[in-house]
């Protein structure tokens, strides 16, 4: 008796779980995205854009909201200030709890990182801090009093993502950028694929696809990964989708929200 209870208890997790995987597969393409946010938002122009982030596609980490904080003044100079948090799921809090919050100032008018800023609490562990500087004329970066040779126009991840939003897409079209928010260069390849349209509930929307990959400059394999982003054809230009091959395994990051 025992061992026939036990036998349909797996059974049954296993069923809950292929059918929770397969929901959660079901969702990651732009229609469903879009459908979820014409559901859920009433902004679409909004400044603050929440993403629900995934490990093996279908394991759920956390999630992620990115905020435009408008133009600031840094140094004298005017800048566009993002930040972004990300927090772990409530659900796994007794396993693993993380949050981390990170703030970028970019150079309004070349959209280059001036300031990258990183606080990261880990359950268990000291909370840690990062600031960054960059030296764009003179390619250098201060981490920590420490100065690193940058590549020209270097970006942190917020700049990055901002970059790529401010761009006018054309099929074909490509762009190389350049990444570093510790101690090596990173090399960024995008493609512009081209541009589909879907429809939802009458209404058409058009969305870019983008493919990209992201390795180190110094060409080491261990350092390398893929994703392709679906990015809405709008006035601000939101990715609604990314979908990324890393060392670790395939990781997905959906737009749920736009406030």
């Amino acid at each position: 008796m025992i061992g026939k209870a036990f036998r349909a208890l797996v059974v049954t997790v296993l069923i809950l779980v292929i059918g929770y995987s397969l929901v959660e597969i079901s969702k990651d393409n732009p229609k469903s995205v879009i459908k979820s946010l014409v559901e859920n938002s009433t902004n679409w122009e909004g400044k603050k854009l929440t993403y629900k982030a995934k490990f093996l596609n279908v394991i759920p980490t956390g999630m992620v909201t990115f905020s435009d904080q408008g133009v600031k003044r840094y140094r004298g100079i005017e800048v566009f200030h993002l930040s972004a948090q990300a927090d772990t799921f409530p659900c796994f809090s007794s396993i693993f709890k993380a949050r981390a919050v990170i703030d970028s100032y970019i150079h309004r008018n070349n959209l280059y990182s001036l300031r990258f800023a990183q606080h990261l609490e880990i359950i268990n562990k000291p909370d840690e801090d990062k600031e960054i500087l960059y030296d764009q004329r003179n390619k250098i970066m201060t981490l920590d009093g420490v100065e690193r040779v940058i590549l020209d126009n270097t970006h942190d991840p917020l700049s990055l993502m901002h970059f790529i939003r401010k761009q006018e897409f054309v099929r074909g079209k490509k762009f190389k950028l350049n990444l570093n928010t510790n101690q090596k260069n990173y090399d960024i390849n995008i493609e512009v694929l081209g541009r589909e349209e879907t429809e939802v509930d009458g209404k058409v929307y058009g969305v870019w696809i983008l493919d990209s990959s992201f390795k180190r400059h110094d060409k080491s394999p261990r350092h390398s990964s893929s994703f392709k982003m679906w990015i809405l054809d709008s006035e601000t230009k939101p990715p609604i989708l990314i979908k990324a091959m890393t060392n670790a395994g395939p990781a997905t990051t959906r737009l749920v929200e736009i406030k």
